[in-house]
């Protein structure tokens, strides 16, 4: 069994717009290339910290997934994830920052910050039900396994069935 001990909300997925300017053939010093920004806001991250690649066990991070445009809009998804509510405000805060830093450097461009929860931490929902993990504990003790509780990283079917009502550690 894996009990998940994240504190925080669990994840968010972000989604960032750059919008900007496109004229043709009066382009030079008035277009503004959505692409150029998304690119921009991806090569403003740190290479080195923040990332999944660059984390472990209960660090949190921020990872781009998607960018999809073209030169008068784009989109970049990130997901969010930390163990602590105040981390994932701190990783909302800087990347919202590091965006609106990096759109600030293209005159005309503007940029959207939306955040969608995807799922809730099963934490949360377990506490309130702690005989659910109490019966799955012995449940595995009666197969004859070990119990293993350890903090994982990312979600798992049972993060979101618990967040259906179903508490599942």
């Amino acid at each position: 069994m894996t009990n998940q001990r994240r504190t925080g909300t669990g994840n968010k997925s972000v989604q960032l717009i750059a919008k900007a300017h496109r004229v043709l053939g009066y382009a030079k010093d008035k277009m503004v290339n959505a692409l150029k920004v998304a690119g921009a806001i991806l090569d403003a991250l740190p290479k080195q910290e923040w990332s999944p690649e660059t984390t472990e066990k209960r660090q949190g991070f921020v990872h781009p997934t998607t960018l999809n445009g073209i030169a008068e809009k784009t989109s970049l998804q990130f997901i969010v994830r930390d163990f602590t509510v105040a981390g994932l405000l701190q990783h909302h805060e800087r990347l919202k920052k590091i965006a609106a830093d990096t759109v600030a450097e293209f005159p005309g461009a503007v940029m959207e910050y939306t955040v969608q929860e995807q799922y809730r931490n099963m934490k949360e929902v377990l506490d309130k039900h702690p005989q659910v993990v109490a019966y799955a504990e012995e449940a595995i003790q009666r197969a004859g396994l070990n119990i293993k509780k350890e903090s994982i990283r990312g979600g798992t079917d049972g993060s979101r069935l618990t967040e259906m009502g179903i508490p599942t550690p």
